[in-house]
């Protein structure tokens, strides 16, 4: 096997990466990104596989990444988040009181139905875009590659452009 037609082997066996991933964690956009990993993987690796072997790698590594994927989530502590987010304020200078006032209510509306929807992704939000944090240490924080960090922001953004782009645009945010 080789690299040349990975996107056909991808096309095959993302799927049973998928499969594999929900049997251990049950969440779907995890497993999501379990399967995305398991495909980089089998990329890397694909040259030392033989054909007839590939199926039984790619359930065997999706499981595992799962299981290792439960384990930090269990070390990582999400009762630990910082309550005080309520607290923060974007400084707006130019906007009157009320306009700021606005724009915060709307900044807390949309973080508490993110943590609502999706911890990881709330937490990724807050601790780059608030905190102003490097993704490096955000994904080395929660136990997961900088690829897959990307890839939960990248799910977090689509998420929140459906549920709030136009409220953004109504209040003349966008």
């Amino acid at each position: 096997m080789d690299k040349n037609n990975f996107s056909e082997i991808y096309k095959k066996y993302v799927m049973t990466a998928y499969s594999a991933a929900m049997q251990v964690v049950h969440n779907e956009a995890d497993a999501d990104d379990i399967a995305q990993e398991t495909m980089v993987k089998l990329y890397l690796n694909i040259d030392a596989l033989d054909e007839d072997r590939v199926e039984g790698w790619v359930r065997v590594a999706a499981k595992n990444l799962g299981i290792d994927y439960q384990r930090k989530a269990q070390r990582f502590d999400w009762n630990e988040l910082d309550e005080d987010l309520r607290a923060e304020e974007m400084e707006l200078p130019t906007l009157a009181e009320e306009e700021k006032q606005e724009r915060n209510h709307f900044f807390q509306e949309v973080m508490d139905a993110l943590k609502d929807h999706d911890e990881s992704g709330y937490y990724i939000t807050r601790e780059i875009k608030v905190h102003e944090r490097s993704e490096k240490e955000v994904a080395s924080e929660m136990g997961i590659t900088i690829g897959n960090l990307r890839v939960k922001m990248t799910r977090t953004k689509k998420w929140l452009c459906q549920h709030f782009a136009d409220k953004a645009r109504e209040m003349g945010f966008l």
